[in-house]
C-alpha cells in the first residue's frame, strides 16, 4: 500500500531544542500561498518567488484560534524554513505548512506524503556511504515505523504523528542525494510485515554487538517474536547476556567479529557525578551507597535497577 500521512509531524527549533518557534520565517522558489485554514472566507495572500515571509508581520491573519495554511502551488516545489538551521544548511520541505500561534510561541506542522517523508527521514538516520542497499534496508524501517504510527496521535492537539527529533525520527537534517532517492524510490510502499500487521522497525545507531528484545520498549515487548537478542555478526545467533558475570565477559571481550565493533561506541565508559542529583532526590533518600543490576534483557540491557541510599533504596 502507499500510506498517505494525513498529519507527518512537529518541526522543532534550532538543534530539536523545542516545539515552540519565537518566530517563523519561511519562503519558496514559486512564492507561498497563505490562508486561514478551514476558512476560505478570510481570504488569501500570495508572495513574489523566493521571497522570505515573517509570520510575525502577518499575525493579522491569525483569527478564531485556527492556524494558517501555507502551500505552494506545485506539488514538487518546497517551503524553505529559514529561520531554522539544520545539518544541511536552510530546510526544504514538501507537502504543506500548518502554523499554530501559542502563547509559548509558534508550531509548525508538515503535511507531507509519506514517501516524500521518508526521503527526508534516510538520509538523516544513515550516511549515503553506507550503500544502496543498506539505504534500502533503511527506508523500508522508517517507512515501517511511520505507516505503524498512523494510528496513534503523538501530539493531538495539533493532530501530529510524529516530531522530526530523536524522539520519532530525524527528518530533514540532511541533503537528499541522488542515492537516497532510488533507495526510497526502489522500494516504494513496502513495509516490513510480521504476521499480517507492520512491525514496530526499530533501530538503533550502534550497539555492544548484540541486538535488544521487544522488552526494551515495553514490559509486554519481550514476547514480541520479531524483536530477538541475536549476535551481530555472519553466524547472527541467539545469545542470552541476562547473566551479570555473562555480560560481564561479553563487555570486556572487544570482540572484533561484530559489525558494529569499529564503531567508537562499541565499548564506552561515563563517570556521573552525584552532586548533580535534584535536591528532592537527596531530601528524600539522602546520598547514594550502591547501584546494582538486579535484571538485564537477553541482550543485556539493564530492565531493573536497584540504587541502595541512606534513607531507603529505590528500584527502577
Amino acid at each position: 500500500k502507499n500510506y498517505t500521512c494525513k498529519k507527518c509531524g512537529k518541526t522543532k527549533t534550532e538543534d530539536f531544542k523545542d516545539i515552540y518557534h519565537e518566530n517563523v520565517k519561511i519562503s519558496s522558489d514559486i512564492g507561498l500561498i497563505i490562508s486561514v485554514k478551514d476558512a476560505p472566507d478570510k481570504g488569501e495572500k500570495t508572495t513574489d518567488c523566493a521571497q522570505v515571509i515573517e509570520i510575525s508581520d502577518i499575525t493579522d491573519m491569525f483569527c478564531d484560534g485556527l492556524p494558517l495554511h501555507i502551500k505552494t502551488a506545485s506539488d514538487n516545489s518546497a517551503i524553505y524554513l529559514n529561520s531554522v538551521k539544520r545539518s544541511c544548511g536552510t530546510p526544504a520541505y514538501y507537502g504543506e505548512f500548518d502554523i499554530y500561534k501559542t502563547e509559548k510561541g509558534y508550531v509548525i506542522i508538515n503535511e507531507v506524503n509519506i514517501e516524500k517523508y521518508i526521503c527526508g527521514v534516510v538520509p538523516s538516520e544513515m550516511p549515503q556511504s553506507y550503500g544502496i542497499e543498506a539505504l534500502k534496508a533503511q527506508a523500508v524501517c522508517a517507512r515501517s515505523y511511520a505507516a505503524r504510527r498512523l494510528d496513534s496521535v503523538a501530539y493531538p492537539e495539533y493532530a501530529a504523528v510524529v516530531d522530526d527529533s530523536v524522539r520519532y525520527q530525524v527528518y530533514n537534517n540532511y541533503e537528499v542525494t541522488e542515492a537516497v532517492k532510488e533507495a526510497v524510490d526502489d522500494t516504494k510502499g513496502l513495509l516490513a510485515m510480521y504476521n499480517g500487521e507492520i512491525i514496530d522497525a526499530y533501530f538503533y545507531a550502534s550497539s555492544c554487538g548484540v541486538t535488544a528484545g521487544g522488552e526494551v520498549w515495553s514490559e509486554s515487548g519481550g514476547e514480541c517474536e520479531y524483536l530477538k537478542a541475536v549476535e551481530l555478526n555472519e553466524q547472527n545467533q541467539s545469545v542470552d547476556l541476562s547473566s551479570e558475570n555473562i555480560f560481564a565477559d561479553y563487555i570486556d571481550n572487544e570482540n572484533g567479529d561484530n559489525y558494529d565493533s569499529i564503531s567508537g561506541w562499541y565499548r564506552w565508559k561515563i563517570s556521573l557525578n552525584t552532586d548533580k542529583l535534584s535536591d528532592a532526590f537527596r531530601e528524600e533518600y539522602g546520598k547514594i551507597n550502591a547501584i546494582n543490576v538486579v535484571k538485564r534483557s537477553s541482550g543485556g540491557v539493564v530492565t531493573e535497577l536497584e540504587i541502595c541510599c541512606e534513607k531507603k533504596t529505590k528500584k527502577l
